[in-house]
């Protein structure tokens, strides 16, 4: 095929495009443009074709930027602190419990010690004021009978005195001997308190060891699915890297095809009639999109887009435009 017929062939033709195969012109079909952004994406795609360098943005990035995870990092310390933060409720509800139920039986038995103690003065006044009763009916009838100062009387009186002296001694020992009684208790109380706070713990330690166990394991499980992550991750770039070189490898093949094919072209007709097809092709599209829309639409395009059709046709082709969707 020769410059002149490939020319011809173009010109008679306005509903194909053409595409270099195998070192020649080849027709194929094309779709109509439905908004100038299509038109020049049209525009793009041809220049791409007649471009001896295609494929130069087309290639893969240098990585995938993958990023993978940080492994676990805790230590000993961190995981007891752990263990013991989310035993604080257990241990707190039950040395609270403990130490309560000591205090409110240690404070009753000191209530009752206090309530011993007064009730012992109340009956002290009670031996008083009955043993002073006595003693004062007895004086008046020693006075009646004019033994006042007689001997039987004084000791009769200090007799009664001796008297109350023993109910003391008596009301004394008794509460001496409740209150060491309720003492004891209060030891036995507090002993009980340090067994039950020694036995529990026992049970807070061990709770805490089954904790930390179970910590350790649970970041054990989750350090090794990072591990398994970070490796498929290191798979997937391995393998993208891989397929990445072979992909930039037939690019450039492509484009290697491409240049010879298109220096070939261009060393048999010139680069006129490249860029002659490579226009037309462009005119076409751009025929298309134009005849798709309202004349004066089309004009006002034309005229408010100049100079990117001028620069993508030619301004022989852009003139064409112009001319058929002017309004002389």
């Amino acid at each position: 095929m020769t410059k002149e017929e490939i020319i011809k062939r173009n010109k008679n033709n306005k509903k194909q495009n053409y595409f270099l195969k195998g070192g020649i012109i080849v027709a194929e079909k094309k779709k109509i443009a439905n908004s100038l952004e299509e038109l020049t994406n049209q525009f793009e795609d041809v220049n791409n074709k007649y471009d001896l360098t295609t494929n130069k943005d087309k290639k893969l990035s240098n990585s995938l930027n993958l990023t993978k995870l940080d492994d676990v990092s805790v230590n000993e310390d961190e995981i007891t602190k752990l263990a013991k933060d989310s035993l604080q409720d257990y241990y707190t509800t039950n040395i609270n419990s403990i130490n309560s139920k000591n205090k409110n039986a240690i404070e009753n038995l000191n209530n009752s010690i206090e309530t011993q103690k007064e009730n012992v003065k109340n009956l002290k006044n009670s031996v008083n004021n009955t043993i002073e009763e006595v003693k004062q009916d007895a004086s008046n009838d020693a006075l009646k009978r004019g033994l006042a100062r007689s001997s039987i009387i004084i000791n009769k009186l200090n007799a009664f005195d001796n008297a109350k002296i023993a109910e003391y001694n008596k009301i004394d020992k008794e509460l001496t001997n409740s209150v060491n009684k309720i003492n004891d208790e209060i030891n036995a109380l507090n002993k009980e308190k340090e067994d039950a706070l020694s036995d529990f713990n026992i049970t807070y330690a061990s709770k805490i060891n089954e904790k930390i166990n179970a910590l350790n394991k649970e970041l054990q499980e989750k350090q090794t699915q990072i591990t398994k992550y970070n490796n498929e991750i290191a798979q997937i770039e391995a393998k993208y890297e891989k397929d990445k070189a072979s992909f930039n490898n037939d690019l450039d093949q492509q484009d290697f095809n491409n240049y010879v094919k298109l220096s070939n072209f261009i060393a048999n007709y010139g680069i006129n009639s490249l860029n002659t097809i490579k226009n037309s092709e462009k005119y076409e599209y751009a025929l298309d999109y134009f005849n798709s829309l309202p004349r004066e639409d089309a004009f006002n395009i034309l005229r408010k887009n100049e100079d990117m059709l001028v620069r993508e046709l030619g301004s022989t082709y852009f003139n064409q435009l112009v001319k058929k969707f002017s309004n002389v």
